[in-house]
């Protein structure tokens, strides 16, 4: 679908092939980009890691602000569509892609990380104490000083196993705070059930569909769904739709009849209601909002 939503590429202005980036959150308030504005909706094709070391401000990720603080840290994955509010706070982001993740680290772990950035699992804002946050800043500072200073044969390698380090530390956490991420049992399965309905979520609005191709029953999709996220699962279906249409909707050259048509819903007036029920806000109304 075409988008008023700039698709924001991995751009590595230090020259290296390792698709990892570092900057300081004073390095974003104060770019001037031409193929995009910062402080509008843009889509990531990359991960980001933030982490605020002074300050206050918001952050936006799809289309929910967060208030954020010293210790705040956000894990917003790629495809996620997010905004910086200008702010004075200081902070640093750790940017990489998908390659980074699956070159150097075995496929457990990696599974494990992406989890990290899945939002259907936990929120992409993290509230650190201050232990941790002294811990989590200590490492940060040293990919600093290995990216910037040293520079060595041996700084990839370091960097890789300081963000190896934090990566587990960020699980250590939120698995503290959220039982999902010591789940075994469903989670694999429940993360094929989200990848299927990311898909075909605008054709296939029907839990029995989506359990015949996981070759289980609806009531075992739910029981999966209710362990891992506490939802149904049709809600779970719901949340990615709905996230489908906000991206439809701040896009100026749809109009509310063509994206039901393109999301799959009889009319206008299906879609108005399955979005208000949702979001408690009507197609305009969100359109006055984000546009």
């Amino acid at each position: 679908m075409a988008s008023n939503i700039k698709n924001i590429q991995f751009h590595q202005k230090r020259g290296a092939s390792s698709f990892f980036d570092m900057l300081t959150l004073s390095d974003i308030q104060a770019l001037k980009p031409t193929d995009h504005n910062q402080f509008e909706n843009h889509r990531l094709t990359f991960y980001v890691l933030m982490f605020i070391t002074e300050g206050q401000g918001i952050h936006s990720v799809n289309f929910q602000d967060y208030p954020y603080q010293r210790g705040s840290v956000f894990t917003i994955g790629s495809d996620n569509i997010h905004k910086y509010y200008p702010s004075e706070a200081q902070g640093y982001l750790l940017v990489f892609t998908e390659d980074f993740i699956i070159q150097y680290l075995s496929e457990e772990n990696a599974t494990k990380i992406f989890q990290l950035f899945n939002e259907q699992l936990a929120s992409p804002m993290l509230q650190l104490g201050e232990a941790q946050f002294v811990q989590v800043l200590t490492q940060i500072e040293a990919i600093q000083q290995e990216f910037f200073n040293i520079k060595d044969d041996f700084s990839w390698e370091m960097i890789r196993s300081w963000l190896q380090i934090i990566f587990t530390q960020l699980l250590r956490i939120k698995a503290s705070e959220n039982e999902v991420f010591n789940q075994t049992q469903y989670l694999g399965q429940f993360l094929k059930f989200q990848a299927l309905v990311e898909l075909h979520c605008e054709e296939h609005k029907s839990v029995a569909y989506y359990a015949d191709q996981l070759f289980i029953t609806p009531r075992t999709l739910n029981n999966i769904t209710q362990s891992i996220v506490h939802k149904s699962a049709k809600a779970v279906m719901s949340d990615i739709l709905v996230t489908r249409i906000k991206r439809y909707l701040i896009n100026s050259s749809y109009t509310v009849t063509q994206i039901a048509y393109e999301t799959g819903f009889r009319d206008a007036s299906h879609l108005f209601k399955f979005f208000k029920k949702n979001t408690d806000l009507s197609p305009k109304k969100f359109q006055e909002l984000f546009k």
